[in-house]
């Protein structure tokens, strides 16, 4: 019984330390609603970015929980 309450204890130690957030989204010209390509995106304080592709779509991953 101990074995597994050690196993169970273990792997829940593992599944919330690997928590990690997504930001996704997507960048459209305000004026003309067309997609805005190649775009820099970042978060300030941190060294997580991405740049957006041809249809103005971008995905940040590996992001402590937060507020961004």
């Amino acid at each position: 019984m101990r074995f597994v309450l050690v196993i169970a204890t273990l792997l829940t130690f593992v599944n919330v330390h690997a928590q990690t957030g997504i930001i996704k989204g997507s960048l459209k010209n305000k004026i003309n609603n067309e997609p805005i390509g190649f775009a820099n995106i970042a978060i300030p304080g941190t060294s997580k970015g991405a740049t957006s592709d041809i249809d103005g779509n971008y995905t940040i991953d590996g992001l402590a929980p937060g507020l961004y």
